[in-house]
């Protein structure tokens, strides 16, 4: 995950996605987008990685993005 506004934090993401075979998907600082929210929902990921500091992706959506990690794990979402 990655903010769609602030393109420094999704350029290693794309890196990042590749080398591990996983998608990057976009959010909004402060809130989780429909679209992101819905291919959350289908991909059903066990854990999700969230590029880039507070300001670019807020805690709140790092909260929010844990009910999409099925690993059940402390690390499931994790923040680089």
């Amino acid at each position: 995950i990655a903010s769609g506004l602030n393109y420094p934090d999704a350029m290693p993401a794309g890196a990042l996605g590749g080398t591990n075979d996983a998608p990057v998907l976009l959010t909004r600082p402060n809130g989780l987008p429909n679209v992101t929210k819905a291919e959350l929902t289908r991909l059903q990921p066990q854990k999700i990685v969230v590029m880039g500091g507070a300001g670019a992706v807020s805690d709140s959506v790092v909260t929010a993005l844990a009910d999409y990690a099925l690993a059940d794990t402390p690390d499931e979402v994790t923040r680089l």
